[in-house]
């Protein structure tokens, strides 16, 4: 046979193949532990200045939202950042009167009302002056008395010093990127590691039960991770949590980050140390392209388009990180959804023109999936492109699917639901490049769920229903139960 005729022959089978083939198999008798909450972070918190977005932030349900950046998301406020809060950094830090608390507390307190926790960074928000002028990255001259200045942080909102608050804030993260050079940290790599072991050495003898850890770096780099922990040892002292960012397009490569750094630190005998993806965000080229001049088209198809930052391909790139986050030894995560003016507002959760992007629908679903649906089933994928994570709420008689179909190239998504023999109030919601949470009739057949796309570009799923009281009863498989998520208060 011609190698054509052999071509043709497996194109045709495998078109058959993948018609006949679900895309996904969810096993509502088999529970996989739990839908971890600590995984559903921001670094988007509601604004202080501008417009009110509180409802709109609400109804993304974040667990807790990272305080880095937010001198620069609250322009004109001396907030968050440990300069504005103690600008001398010689003055006595056991003098509440050296501490300026006001409008961090009104943060903070806002963001509490509005349904989701303080995930504290320690240090300076990033600083975009001239190459060679910096002011708040450099070395502080006694790493000791910086840590008595950041312990009185701790002090204010976690244990009511200086009339302040019992907040229970559940991560104190000591600075962000020092990797990235002069604009984050513009001392060597062995100031900071010496700085960061004082530091943690000192705050955890004062606050053994806080988790307490960082540095946020740009990626887990052996060359920062390895002298750190080897300092942090000759100190005698453990990092509650490392911390690192990602900004990429690719799963697979998220994934074995998380599981390189795992290694990392259990070779250094820090077993317990949890690791943070503290910043992440779809980016669908090089950083290069951000910074580019274009026309107006281009930039259009940079934020708005179907691959741009704002478009469907972001959104369900979302829920394809979330997805692959519950299958990683990763304990919690924060979603680099900054709410800044200008340009720098690509990564927020609007359009320059205010409206909701794709972005916010997305992490909407995210939210309701998380918050509502605790008790997580397996759940298989046979088709590349498509990530899922289903669940059932806490009674067991809902159950719940959130599916990415993240560039797929696919005209449907057959799911196949094994476990129960039947459900009823089935409610599914498609976003797309062209709706936002369009409910949509999901046809039910024999066990198969089929859901249809407009187009082959990406989509995101939310599939809600009642489990038919006349149907099999969902069974947990006896075994360990996964860790519960980390923090005791999100329950």
């Amino acid at each position: 046979m011609k190698k054509t005729g052999i071509f043709l022959l497996l194109a045709s089978a495998f078109a058959v193949f993948a018609a006949e083939t679900p895309a996904l198999t969810v096993h509502f008798d088999q529970e996989n532990g739990a839908i971890k909450k600590s995984l559903h972070g921001s670094g988007y918190m509601p604004s202080i200045v501008g417009g009110d977005r509180d409802e709109d932030f609400k109804a993304m349900h974040f667990s807790y939202c990272r305080t880095h950046d937010q001198a620069l998301c609250n322009p004109g406020q001396r907030i968050v950042d440990t300069h504005f809060i103690f600008p001398r950094e010689d003055a006595d830090a056991s003098d509440p009167k050296n501490y300026y608390f006001t409008a961090t507390d009104f943060l903070l307190k806002t963001l509490i009302r509005n349904g989701s926790m303080p995930y504290y960074r320690l240090g300076t928000s990033i600083e975009n002056t001239a190459k060679k002028t910096h002011f708040n990255t450099y070395p502080p001259k006694d790493a000791k008395q910086y840590a008595k200045i950041l312990a009185g942080i701790i002090r204010h909102y976690n244990y009511g010093w200086a009339n302040g608050f019992k907040m229970g804030i559940p991560y104190w993260e000591i600075w962000n990127e020092p990797n990235l050079g002069v604009r984050m940290w513009s001392g060597s790599k062995e100031e900071f590691v010496e700085f960061f072991a004082t530091v943690l050495q000192y705050l955890k003898a004062e606050f053994p039960n806080e988790k307490i850890g960082g540095p946020g770096l740009t990626c887990p780099d052996p060359a920062w991770l390895d002298p750190l922990l080897a300092a942090c040892k000759k100190h005698g002292v453990t990092p509650d949590f490392i911390s690192y960012h990602i900004y990429w397009n690719d799963t697979a490569i998220m994934a074995q980050d998380v599981k390189t750094c795992r290694a990392i630190l259990d070779a250094a005998g820090c077993q317990k140390t949890e690791i943070h993806i503290n910043e992440w965000h779809y980016i669908r080229g090089k950083w290069a392209e951000l910074d580019a001049e274009m026309s107006d088209a281009e930039y259009y198809e940079l934020t708005g388009g179907t691959t741009g930052f704002w478009g469907i391909d972001s959104a369900a790139y979302n829920v394809a990180m979330l997805a692959t986050f519950h299958d990683v030894p990763l304990d919690a995560a924060c979603y680099y959804g900054a709410g800044r003016s200008g340009a720098a507002g690509t990564w927020g959760f609007y359009t320059h023109g205010k409206k909701k992007n794709k972005n916010f629908y997305s992490m909407k679903m995210i939210g309701e999936f998380v918050t509502n649906y605790p008790v997580r089933v397996k759940c298989g994928s046979t088709r590349p492109g498509f990530y899922a994570l289903a669940a059932l709420n806490r009674e067991k008689t809902k159950g719940a699917i959130l599916i990415g179909d993240y560039r797929s190239n696919q005209l449907n998504a057959q799911i196949k639901l094994d476990g129960i023999s039947g459900v009823k109030n089935l409610h599914v919601v498609r976003l797309d490049q062209t709706d936002d949470e369009k409910e949509i009739k999901g046809e039910l057949k024999d066990g198969i769920l089929t859901l249809s796309k407009e187009n082959i570009n990406s989509a995101v799923w939310l599939i809600e229903f009642d489990i038919a009281e006349n149907g099999k009863s969902v069974v947990p498989v006896k075994g360990e139960a996964e860790k519960p998520a980390q923090m005791e208060f999100l329950k």
